[in-house]
């Protein structure tokens, strides 16, 4: 259990992107919660992030055109959340609310996470667009 843990950790905060947002926010846990813009893919279009943080600030760290599941929401099980997302995807529901625990090493944090799904005309073409708002309710 704790070699596949460790290949998690070592996944998960691999990239310098990653590890810097590790150690400027996530260490807290709540940091980048908000509301994002992404496509079918979880690719962040945009995002307004509830507290203004070093993502904001600086275009090396901005969410915009990164993947929400792998690149912003670091924990070892993101690709739960990610096969959730999917799965909304996939689905004809319009809205979906439930609760996540976000597990770390030391800490299982609740979020509150409502899918929402809003179809819109560009370039002439019908496309759906999904937004993500995030929020946690308590820290375990």
């Amino acid at each position: 259990m704790a070699e596949i843990l460790s290949v998690t950790r070592q996944r998960i905060f691999s990239s310098k992107w990653k590890t810097d947002v590790d150690n400027n926010l996530l260490s807290v846990g709540s940091e980048f919660w908000g509301f994002y813009e992404m496509d079918a893919k979880g690719i962040v279009l945009y995002a307004y992030l509830k507290h203004k943080t070093k993502l904001e600030k600086s275009s090396d760290l901005s969410p915009v055109k990164r993947d929400f599941f792998v690149d912003i929401f670091n924990y070892y099980n993101a690709d739960d959340l990610r096969r959730h997302f999917f799965g909304f995807v996939a689905s004809k529901l319009t809205t979906e609310t439930f609760m996540f625990r976000a597990t770390m090493p030391d800490k299982i944090i609740l979020f509150n996470i409502t899918f929402i799904r809003v179809l819109r005309v560009d370039d002439n073409k019908l496309e759906a667009v999904y937004f993500l708002d995030i929020k946690p309710t308590q820290s375990i």
